[in-house]
């Protein structure tokens, strides 16, 4: 959890310093100063973490997801609210990741990702 609290800062830091023209943070899907569930501590640290982000000068890409670990086949949705059923094949969210890097209408966009219909290279220009 300290990783993912404080751990992350660092990080922002040198992006900063490198000028790096995006970071993107793979988040807690519940991410919530305020969440009560049996993990809210890690909860909390993933909020902490995503609003560090908001508020320093750097572009972001922030997209929370719950994992499956498999490829999955490329098609997805998305939504600026967080989907509450439902993964996201970790094929498809790290496909997803770096698709973000070439397209700017991602840019400073919150989006979760969840398993669908839509071709990945679709699904981010509607984002």
């Amino acid at each position: 959890v300290l990783v993912d609290h404080i751990g992350v800062k660092p990080s922002m830091a040198t992006a900063q310093v490198q000028v790096l023209k995006l970071f993107i943070m793979l988040n807690a899907i519940n991410a919530d100063e305020n969440n009560t569930s049996r993990i809210a501590h890690y909860h909390k640290a993933e909020a902490f973490a995503e609003r560090h982000l908001l508020d320093i000068d750097l572009d972001w890409t922030i997209c929370p997801g719950r994992l499956r670990d498999d490829e999955g086949n490329s098609l997805v949705s998305v939504s600026s609210e967080n989907f509450l059923e439902g993964v996201a094949h970790l094929g498809n969210l790290a496909a997803t990741l770096v698709a973000c890097l070439d397209i700017p209408k991602t840019i400073r966009k919150r989006f979760s990702l969840l398993e669908g219909e839509i071709p990945l290279n679709e699904v981010l220009l509607i984002v």
